[in-house]
């Protein structure tokens, strides 16, 4: 298997991280960020991240997941506080699955319409009409989306105004009362199939860990241009041998998360739903509990100056906090692949079984 990037892919990938660089927060204290970034948001539509999973029918510019990988990776590398895998990837390939009207999906392309999933008040799981819910990337949302339980159809609610206090100072969470208001945006679609909410969720998955391998990387990439600096006893800090094995070791879990990542976003067209499920629950499963070890593996490599809340290390900590817990942590999706793996196993013996008779 060629694990190499295409040139196309290389391209996008550079585009991206140009955009990031110019979207990036100056310093923590422009975050959170204050109102909708309506020009920022605006930047990342003319680039076609917006339309990355909704047809060319209906004004999109589809890709594969590795795509959407590797655009989530150089946004959260920099950490931008815009809605990017909520409206753009959950939302859409959610819609677009259920065959929501091209007026919907357009809306959503051009950037004209924020919709933001809506999940459980643990992020575990999406929620259901009726529950109390999280929309999650809700920064200059107009509705969230949440699944009726009977129908599995997409229904829009009205989330609370104002920002949950959240641990991620970059990504914006509102609550959802369980008997929030039904909004009318449009035809939302029909039930959704069951093979699309699992690629839908494989494709989540994998984008949170492309997410997680940015943070990772710039956690890095921080603390590696910090011990090259900073002097201790005449000589910079990153000459001692502990410093450099605890950055190897992050160094080393980074580029792991980052091959599971690619991997899981290949996964979502190439391999059937179950075994790209599997293959996104593989890679949440690393990159969670590795992105909270390299994550605070930096603040110690920056000594006592990163345990304070206006050090981008701390930043990154938090971000990499939230993304770990949503759609499930290491632990979570270690229980999952187990009931996948079982349900498998069940399935292909019953199978066999019914040969043999």
């Amino acid at each position: 298997m060629d694990a190499s990037l295409t040139e196309e892919q290389q391209a996008l990938r550079d585009s991206v991280a140009r955009l990031a660089a110019d979207l990036a927060p100056p310093s923590t204290a422009q975050l959170p960020p204050a109102g909708a970034g309506e020009s920022e948001w605006a930047q990342l539509a003319e680039m076609g991240l917006l339309g990355m999973r909704i047809p060319e029918s209906a004004g999109g510019m589809p890709v594969s997941g590795v795509e959407v990988v590797l655009a989530a990776e150089e946004l959260g590398k920099r950490l931008v506080p815009l809605p990017f895998i909520g409206p753009a990837i959950i939302a859409s390939s959610l819609l677009a699955a259920g065959g929501a009207s091209a007026e919907v999906l357009e809306s959503l392309a051009s950037g004209q319409r924020r919709l933001a999933p809506v999940l459980d008040p643990t992020l575990a799981r999406f929620a259901s009409r009726g529950e109390a819910g999280v929309a999650w990337e809700a920064r200059g949302a107009e509705a969230g989306l949440v699944i009726e339980r009977d129908s599995g159809r997409l229904l829009a609610v009205r989330p609370r105004a104002d920002r949950l206090n959240g641990v991620d100072l970059t990504r914006e969470l509102r609550v959802v009362e369980a008997a929030a208001e039904i909004i009318d945006i449009g035809d939302l679609g029909g039930a959704l199939p069951p093979e699309a909410m699992e690629r839908t969720l494989a494709l989540a998955l994998a984008a949170i860990c492309g997410d997680l391998v940015g943070v990772m990387q710039a956690a890095l990439d921080l603390s590696v241009a910090y011990v090259s600096t900073r002097v201790q006893f005449g000589v910079p800090v990153g000459t001692f041998q502990a410093v450099q094995h605890l950055a190897a070791e992050a160094q080393v879990s980074t580029e792991a998360a980052r091959g599971l990542a690619w991997y899981a976003g290949w996964a979502v067209e190439e391999l059937d739903a179950h075994a790209a499920l599997l293959a996104a629950r593989t890679a949440k499963a690393y990159c969670s509990e590795h992105a909270r070890e390299v994550t605070e593996t930096a603040l110690q490599l920056h000594g006592g100056v990163a345990f304070t809340w206006e050090h981008m290390a701390h930043v990154l900590v938090r971000r990499a906090l939230v993304g770990r817990q949503t759609l499930g942590d290491e632990h979570a999706q270690l229980d999952a692949i187990a009931a996948l793996r079982s349900a498998r196993s069940y399935s292909l013996s019953s199978q066999v079984g019914a040969g043999v008779r």
